[in-house]
């Protein structure tokens, strides 16, 4: 078997130069003369000699000016390896003639940074060693004269052209000359009388050897002028003047090309000198000559930097805008966020000032869409919309914008969602996991639907085969994806399970979804439809406990960084109606204690003093509505409950509690808390002198209070706290557990009645009677005794339960049968004979309704009337 034929090199020209070359060749004689010489000196001296490709053609070329981004250092200027952003104009073969003068290899094509540009014209310009060069008779010049200035016998164009390097270019045409003309030849006949020298005769301009020598002479003259002395200092100046218009010229083009706004276009040319002629901007700046022509026009009616007179249309309304920016403040919308950095600086009334952050809960897109649907009126663009954006109002993609404390009945659904791609099924229509929502519920939605007591809903098969088709489509047999674990703490683990795990899973945190993102979305309603709608004599207060204050000292030593010290922080949003302005009015509050524990009776403490200072400020208060979150260890407990049903015996007005969806309670107290935290941080760093520190509680409030005044900051003690948790102490001792406390978002009193109502969202037709202890209310009348009850045996320092017989209302006596506890049983009495007696109305402590056992036999008394009857006893004792 043969071997094969070697490989044959191509035969570009420029193969060993660096082996790269396309299959298509151009020869020799298809290129200029001027471009073989350019390939010559940018390829260190190659010669073209059959033909060269056209990948080499464009690298060398072409392309090769554009591909030049950096300065050439050929005055090493810089070092070798450090890369300096070239100006945009590249190096001539002028300039390449003039280099050779001063010993400098110029690569036409080449580019060098503003600062070598400027040292290297001085160069050209202040280069003493420059001589003469002699024009020899193998020199040669060419001259083209036009036909309208020669005589007979010459023709334009004929001559021959002069050598350059390596006579790279010998014998070609592609020399220029500019034609000479009969006013030109005037000129130079003038000049040469003034410089004592025979003028140049018309008729002999078709010999050689008299065109060569009047170009020697004309050269000497020019030259002899040149040597004479100018001033360095004016070169230098005008050279360097000469290079920033160039450059500001050059930055003009690239601004003008880069635009696509014909008004900006307008408004760069407008500055070019009223000189350059519409042809030469046409040409360099590379517009239209109707652009050029409409430039100069408008300058000279408006002056340089005039802008085109735009077109009014349709400006947009100020309502809308105030809508717009109204909606993008709305909580359900966007939440503002806690820390102490997050802020933006905005200029208001010419200005500067600092607002918290609010992160946008959606892409504009998914806002725009709500907004419509809520205002179907108003017709606004979505670009429009998006241009009229706040400031503070900020994209999760932006910078710095890390979200916490995200939902998690949200957020794993959607881990879940983007993980399996189900974005990609095209039957399914879904972005996000609240779009599947429509196949769990019927087509008109109701409560029962999405409360998944509905019978009518759609069977979830459907959904389960939709995916199902798709993982089969796609052949996956396991999915990967994240997922939030709450055990001691919350952490993100990722999983890996099969397709039938994942639907499963999948479709059981949809039913949990459907629920609580229908109570996310009606609460949000019914807090703004509150906080819009407010009528005189209706105030919405919203509270929330922020994170610990830590003081903060510059300089501080080591031990103080792990023992540090903390403020208690719970701001308030007030707002309400103001009759005489007739407009809605907001309040930011800011309560600082040295009280460390967050529970209810901490927020008495400072729901109390804050209602005080409303009362202070004349606030027309017939009805305040509390907004929190659902923390059970601060509002959500039957201690709140109680305290609402009390609510108007404690301050005179009657009120109502509001709880945001689990993981959604957001608002605008943690932009206060924020902002009260940030200005104290700043202050800190700022001084550190004697008498300026914050390291306590009291100082911070201090602080706050004369440093900061958009917020109204209030003091609350650790003894005040303690004077609360005392008169408290008979009411939550008291206080009856309240069943399905958990899963209600709104605790409203009954009139005249010791229960509250509970309902599951705030708008809920539908609501739960839970009773209220009344045991702090423990004076009783005698017409109110009656059945089983509590009394005050004096004989020992203890209660027993007793049943009621009768009432003596001459005497005031209550006759009883007193039972006997037993043994062992710590709530369990039973009937003994022989236990009747007499007492006083005011022995009684409280009136019970006690669980009747075994036919009667037994009597069981509830927990919480046990304790509660302890702390009557206590008081009683305490009095005596």
């Amino acid at each position: 078997m043969s071997e094969p034929p070697p490989k044959v090199a191509p035969v570009c020209s420029l193969w060993s130069f660096d082996q790269k070359c396309s299959d298509k060749l151009l020869s020799r004689k298809a290129i200029s003369a001027e471009d073989r010489r350019l390939i010559k000196l940018r390829t260190n001296g190659f010669k073209l000699k059959d033909s060269i490709c056209t990948f080499h053609f464009k690298r060398y070329i072409e392309s090769f000016v554009s591909h030049e981004k950096y300065c050439c250092n050929i005055l090493k200027k810089h070092p070798d390896e450090t890369r300096v952003k070239a100006t945009s104009d590249p190096l001539t073969l002028p300039l390449r003639e003039k280099g050779k003068r001063l010993g400098l290899s110029i690569i036409p094509g080449k580019k060098l940074c503003m600062k070598c540009r400027i040292e290297l014209f001085k160069l050209l310009r202040t280069g003493d060693d420059v001589t003469a060069p002699v024009i020899s008779s193998s020199s040669s010049t060419s001259v083209a004269v036009s036909q309208d200035s020669v005589g007979p016998g010459c023709n334009a164009g004929e001559g021959t052209t002069t050598s350059d390097d390596n006579n790279a270019a010998a014998g070609s045409q592609g020399s220029f000359v500019a034609p000479i003309t009969k006013d030109t030849l005037e000129d130079i006949n003038k000049f040469l009388l003034q410089q004592k020298e025979n003028p140049i005769d018309l008729k002999k301009l078709s010999q050689k050897r008299y065109v060569l020598e009047q170009l020697d002479i004309l050269y000497k003259i020019f030259f002899s002028l040149a040597k004479q002395p100018v001033p360095t200092t004016s070169i230098t100046l005008a050279m360097e003047n000469s290079v920033y218009f160039e450059e500001i010229i050059s930055q003009l083009k690239e601004y003008v090309n880069g635009t696509c706004s014909l008004a900006d276009k307008m408004h760069a040319l407008s500055i070019l000198p009223r000189s350059m002629t519409i042809e030469k901007i046409r040409e360099y700046f590379e517009v239209s000559r109707r652009l050029v022509k409409n430039t100069k026009s408008l300058v000279g009616t408006s002056g340089v930097l005039c802008n085109p007179n735009k077109k009014q249309g349709r400006p947009i309304q100020e309502e809308i805008v105030s809508a717009a920016i109204k909606f993008y403040l709305r909580q359900d919308i966007s939440r503002e966020l806690p820390g102490k950095n997050n802020f933006v600086t905005v200029r208001e009334n010419g200005e500067r000032v600092r607002k918290q952050k609010h992160l946008l809960m959606g892409n504009i897109s998914e806002v725009h869409e709500e907004f419509q649907k809520l205002h179907p009126e108003i017709k606004i663009s979505r670009s429009k919309f998006a241009a009229i954006r706040p400031k503070e109002c900020c994209l999760a993609s932006n910078a710095g914008m890390h979200n916490v404390c995200v939902c998690s009945i949200h957020e794993n659904p959607k881990l879940m969602f983007n993980g399996a791609h189900l974005n990609q099924i095209s039957d399914l229509n879904s972005k996000s996991p609240t779009d599947c929502i429509k196949f769990f519920v019927c087509t008109k939605p109701t409560t029962e639907c999405y409360f998944r007591t509905c019978s009518k809903c759609p069977d979830k098969m459907k959904f389960v085969k939709l995916i199902q088709e798709y993982f089969d489509s796609e052949m996956v047999e396991e999915v990967t994806y994240n997922q939030w674990e709450s055990t001691d703490r919350g952490n993100i683990i990722t999983r890996i399970s099969s397709i039938e795990d994942f639907i499963e899973d999948f479709v059981n945190l949809m039913e949990d979804l459907i629920t609580h993102h229908y109570i996310y979305k009606e609460q949000s309603a019914f807090f703004n439809e509150r906080l819009n709608d407010l009528q005189d004599g209706e105030v919405v207060i919203v509270g929330d406990f922020a994170e610990n204050y830590t003081f903060l000292v510059n300089d501080s030593i080591q031990a103080m960084y792990f023992k540090q010290k903390q403020a208690t922080l719970h701001p308030f949003s007030v707002s309400y109606w103001d009759s005489q302005l007739e407009e809605k009015q907001h309040l930011s509050y800011a309560v600082i204690s040295d009280h460390m524990e967050h529970s209810t009776v901490a927020f008495y403490s400072f729901q109390k003093k804050l209602l005080e200072d409303l009362k202070k400020k004349k606030v027309n208060m017939k009805i305040i509505y509390y907004f929190s979150d659902g923390c059970s260890g601060q509002y959500k407990n039957k201690k709140m409950a109680a305290n609402v049903w009390y609510h108007k015996k404690d301050f005179g007005i009657p009120a109502q509690w509001h709880f945001f969806a689990t993981s959604h309670g957001k608002s605008a107290c943690d932009g206060i808390g924020g902002t009260l935290k940030r200005l104290a941080t700043y202050y800190s760093k700022q001084h550190i002198q004697p008498g300026t520190l914050i390291t306590t509680p009291l100082l911070f409030f201090e602080f706050a209070q004369k440093q900061i005044k958009g917020i109204c900051s209030l003091w609350v003690s650790t003894e005040e706290v303690a004077e609360v948790e005392t008169k408290l102490k008979v009411r939550f001792n008291s206080a009856y557990k309240i069943d399905g406390i958990k899963s209600c978002h709104s605790i409203t009193p009954c009139e005249n009645e010791n229960f509250v109502l509970i309902r599951k969202y705030s708008k809920a037709l539908e609501s739960t009677k839970r009773k209220i202890s009344t045991a702090e209310d423990h004076t009783l009348k005698l017409e109110e005794v009656r059945g089983y009850a509590i009394y005050w045996n004096h004989e020992e320092p203890k209660w027993n339960l007793c049943y009621v017989n009768s009432t003596n209302e001459e005497t005031g006596e209550i006759n009883i049968e007193e039972l006997t506890n037993r043994k062992g049983k710590k709530y369990e009495y039973e009937f003994v004979e022989g236990a009747a007696k007499d007492i006083l109305c005011d022995d009684i402590l409280l009136l019970v309704n006690p669980q009747i056992m075994s036919r009667g036999k037994v009597i069981k008394v509830l927990a919480s009337d046990s304790n509660t009857a302890d702390v009557l006893l206590q008081q009683a004792l305490n009095s005596q």
